[in-house]
């Protein structure tokens, strides 16, 4: 194989002027076999937070898209089956992946004695989450092992990153933020991993460019990484005009094939991204004003103190390259850090200035690999070897100190569905509820909500706000009142809108408390996403909880109060 002298020569600066590691690991394979434990001790747990949590974000139904696009494929309808993956809100990447689960819930489901239909059966979308997650550990680590050129502080940022409460909140939920974050990371891993070749470059760059463009159409929230992998490619790959065509014609070529079945659909890709981008959609939730403090807050209050650390020891990084020309970085590590310091400044600019945008704690997450990776990068350059062990040591046993108890209480968090599910069975009664029956969006069909297959039960919801009547089916507080049903749940949804007066729902007299827990939306990285400052605080300081009511006038059943938070 013919081999370009300017590439093998980029590539041997940045390994002889790479970081000084913990140990000399030449030739080793102990990071590797580190490496590995550390994916099968996530793996375990995190296999432990499959069971609950299905449909609690109303996003969530967009996962049932895949679902139908599997009926209608199977029943030789193709035309409609490619219609349903453009359904999927500018994700059609997401419905496509989202039917390799389909497929396994339907083939594995019944081996497993899970019945379709069922919340249990989500079970297995969320084991399919934990390899995703597992997935983009390793580009992580494959990432800082080509930035800090030595695996073991490669495997410390895996390890740190990991073990934030970020990387685990998803699990359980059937979102498309761990495919496309595993997608944009496997592309900047490419690009920064040194090119032996010519044609190793050319294939190297079209392969990011699709990554790219395919982690974009997972989900368009994660916009800023297609800026970040191309401002590696213009800045730090060889050949750079022409690195940079072949990556924009790559990413380019997911989007044409994307808008050609589009059109076979009848439909278009592009017009519909256009008209419906993410960075607009939710521009009615959170608030923009805070938008350039956002991920310190982020980190300071859903991390706590392994944010601070790494906050400060990031800090630490951007002072040490601004005062210390000596401290060597690889050429694609200068140019990610250089791309994702301005994809933040753009991102937030666009909220501040123009309203444009959010922050969310789910768009924050884009960051935080380059956040752990930097902090560990300036413990690699700085004191003597004996100062980088106990740097080392330190980060580590501060973030196993900090998981541990984030792991104990995310594993007491109850969710709706699993509530209203279990205390049914703990009165005797066999209903089987959809499992999106609790989500209230416009053109739900009746029988798939919690009141159609349950006509004994009615949901009480707050006042939305004016224009907002259309997203909700259930009861108001007056009607389930009067409603006469046996049942009355309250709180049995994400909480979309906290008012500043109270709307605490007030039973009539002939109903009872049977069953109460208090509701995720009071988790920390539950109120990082969509609320505002003033909502946040809301949250954490009053005493939400799920309940629900029986009627006691006819019936009664033994009282009982199922303690689900547990």
């Amino acid at each position: 194989m013919k081999t370009d002298s300017s590439l093998t020569n980029e590539e041997s600066t940045s390994s002889s002027s790479g970081s000084s590691g913990l140990l000399s690991e030449a030739h080793s394979r102990w990071p590797i076999v580190a490496l590995g434990i550390l994916l099968c001790g996530l793996a375990v747990y995190r296999f432990t937070l499959i069971g609950s949590g299905h449909f609690f974000w109303g996003d969530e139904d967009r996962y049932l898209v895949a679902e139908v696009f599997v009926d209608k494929f199977t029943d030789g309808e193709y035309r409609a089956a490619v219609g349903e993956l453009f359904k999927c809100t500018c994700r059609p990447a997401f419905a496509a992946i989202s039917v390799l689960p389909v497929l396994m819930q339907r083939h594995l489901g019944p081996l497993l004695g899970l019945m379709p239909g069922t919340l249990e059966s989500y079970d297995i979308v969320s084991a399919f989450n934990v390899l995703v997650s597992l997935g983009v550990t390793l580009c992580v680590w494959g990432v800082a092992r080509a930035w800090l050129r030595c695996g073991w502080y490669a495997l410390l940022v895996a390890m740190v990153f990991s073990l934030l409460s970020y990387s685990n909140v998803w699990i359980r939920h059937l979102m498309p933020y761990g495919e496309s974050l595993a997608m944009f990371l496997g592309a900047l891993w490419l690009l920064s991993s040194g090119f032996r070749s010519e044609r190793q470059l050319r294939w190297r760059v079209v392969a990011a460019g699709a990554l790219s463009a395919l982690g974009y159409t997972c989900y368009p929230g994660h916009y800023g990484f297609v800026l970040l992998n191309a401002g590696v490619v213009l800045l730090a790959v060889p050949r750079r005009v022409w690195s940079g065509l072949l990556f924009g014609v790559a990413a380019a070529a997911v989007v044409a094939a994307f808008e050609v079945l589009a059109w076979y659909a009848d439909t278009s890709f592009i017009a519909e991204t256009l008209a419906t981008t993410s960075i607009h959609a939710t521009a009615h939730q959170g608030w923009p004003a805070e938008a350039y403090v956002f991920p310190l807050l982020y980190l300071r209050d859903v991390e706590g103190a392994i944010g601070i650390v790494l906050l400060a020891l990031f800090a630490g990084f951007v002072v040490l390259r601004l005062w210390r020309t000596d401290a060597h970085l690889p050429p694609a590590a200068r140019a990610g850090f250089v791309a994702v310091l301005a994809c933040f400044v753009l991102h937030a600019s666009l909220a501040v200035l123009l309203g444009k945008t959010r922050f969310y704690g789910r768009l924050v997450g884009m960051y935080l690999p380059f956040v752990t990776c930097g902090a560990v990068m300036f413990l690699a350059h700085i004191g003597s070897r004996r100062m980088r062990r106990l740097g080392v040591m330190g980060l580590a046993t501060t973030s196993l100190i900090c998981f541990v108890p984030f792991a104990m209480r995310y594993a007491q968090v109850v969710y709706p569905g699993d509530f209203l599910a279990q205390v049914m069975t703990d009165l005797g009664r066999g209903v089987t509820y959809p499992p999106e029956s609790l989500l209230a969006h416009a053109g739900k069909m009746p029988d798939r909500t919690a009141e159609g297959a349950d006509p004994e039960l009615v949901n009480a919801v707050d006042p939305s706000p004016l224009g907002s009547k259309a997203l909700v089916h259930w009861a108001s507080h007056e009607e389930a009142r009067t409603s006469g049903a046996r049942f009355i749940g309250v709180n049995l949804k994400y909480l979309f809108y906290i008012w500043e007066k109270d709307h605490r729902f007030t039973p009539p007299d002939n109903y009872r408390v049977v069953a109460e827990a208090p509701h995720p939306c009071q988790l920390q990285a539950t109120v990082y996403e969509l609320y505002r400052p003033w909502e946040r605080r809301r949250l954490l300081s009053r005493p939400y909880t799920m309940r629900v009511y029986e009627r006691v006038d006819r019936q009664v059943i033994a009282t009982r109060h199922a303690s689900l938070n547990r």
